[in-house]
């Protein structure tokens, strides 16, 4: 884990994601994303993020909420929390999602 990244200018954090990224990543980063040189680190990864969300599948999101189970150690609350956050990419309607 890098310490103090928040702490570096959006220039380096930039850079030190770049170390992180591969080929694909860096071409679909600087062509395909329409991010600026001047973009923060949150708009780089919201948009990474939405271009990631872009290429799933809502049967397969879907999919992953009805198969997630509790897991033996695994506190109700965190199970929750996981549920709530798997359905927010599985269009359900607002009253099917509480």
């Amino acid at each position: 884990m890098l310490t103090g990244l928040r702490d570096l200018t959006t220039a380096e954090q930039r850079a030190s994601l770049s170390t992180l990224l591969d080929d694909e990543w860096h071409r679909i980063v600087k062509y395909g994303l329409g991010i600026s040189d001047t973009a923060t680190m949150d708009e780089v990864t919201t948009a990474m993020e939405r271009h990631l969300r872009s290429q799933r599948n809502v049967i397969l999101d879907r999919r992953e909420f009805y198969t997630r189970n509790q897991e033996t150690d695994e506190l109700f609350d965190e199970y929750l929390i996981a549920l709530k956050e798997i359905s927010q990419f599985c269009d359900f309607c607002t009253s099917c999602s509480e």
